[in-house]
């Protein structure tokens, strides 16, 4: 039964690397036989009834980044023989309700920019020792009674296997805590530091999130707003800068400094044709009621 899995992987992992392997070393070409093959899991999950298929995109090797939000994160990886530092990402989708494939070894430009970087991202830097002409699987798997565990294991396909690793966790995008989500209050509650921020674009149109805006105050991620959705923080009475970015055939951000006072309510966001519009109105929008929270991460 193990040959047989093995052969199965194998020819897996043989029509993956015709696909296309990106480059993960500095230097001449080298012959892929004098090489290591490293390749991300796909594992599905259900969660809610619904299918989702986690991922494991590779993001840097030796501190050298080999992806980009432009061109997407490779699914496959050449490396040199020895003991190389691999920073992966756990694509999560259930997260976002998306199911982007990570771009591959080429990638899709607006794929990347949109689903990318406006997302929290699970990184795991793992450190190893890959031999030539082998082939290894980073499997990352999740805990479907606890999705913040997780199962790392790297396989060695070649010889069928599991090889001895060191790993280390962190969060980019990380939504911080420092800048309170205030769930139990409501409209009446706004003003005196408490602050509904909403997305005043349309939901048509909204090809690939375009319309998506994505917050930050004072450089900590606050979350990322989609048409008609919103936020209530709770904020000290001070002056912020507020920095926006939306996604559409290319990245358009801009800064804004807001004042935080007693009678400040309601600020509107939006993306614009080739910038973004923040303004403090104290007013609801039309049809508030078809509106919704952002997602909290």
């Amino acid at each position: 039964m193990k040959l047989f899995k093995v052969t199965v992987v194998l020819v897996t992992l043989s029509i993956l690397i015709s696909c296309g392997t990106s480059k993960g070393y500095v230097g001449d070409k080298i012959s892929t036989n004098e090489l290591a093959i490293l390749n991300g899991s796909v594992n599905s999950i259900t969660i809610d009834g619904k299918k989702h298929k986690e991922r494991v995109f590779f993001v840097k090797v030796n501190q050298r980044e080999v992806g980009s939000y432009g061109r997407g994160w490779p699914k496959n990886l050449k490396v040199k023989e020895g003991k190389n530092e691999i920073e992966v990402r756990h694509f999560r989708p259930w997260e976002y309700d998306i199911g982007y494939t990570g771009g591959g070894a080429i990638g899709g430009m607006q794929a990347g920019l949109d689903n990318e970087r406006t997302m929290n991202h699970h990184h795991y830097i793992l450190k190893f020792v890959a031999k030539q002409n082998n082939n290894y699987l980073i499997n990352i798997k999740s805990d479907p009674s606890d999705f913040e565990k997780v199962n790392i294991s790297i396989l060695n396909v070649t010889t069928n296997e599991e090889i001895n690793f060191e790993s280390e966790k962190k969060i980019t995008n990380r939504v911080v805590s420092s800048i309170k989500f205030n769930t139990n209050a409501n409209i009446d509650d706004l003003g005196n530091g408490n602050v509904l921020i909403f997305n005043g674009a349309n939901r048509s149109l909204n090809f690939s999130n375009s319309k998506r805006v994505s917050v930050w105050i004072d450089d900590k991620l606050v979350g990322h707003f989609d048409p008609q959705e919103y936020l209530i923080l709770s904020l000290e009475k001070q002056n912020y800068n507020f920095n926006l970015l939306h996604v559409d055939f290319m990245n358009f951000e801009s800064e804004h400094s807001v004042d935080i006072e007693d009678e400040t309510r309601i600020i509107m966001i939006k993306p614009t044709a080739f910038s973004n519009k923040l303004q403090v109105t104290n007013e609801l929008p039309k049809h508030f009621g078809k509106f919704k929270k952002v997602k909290e991460k």
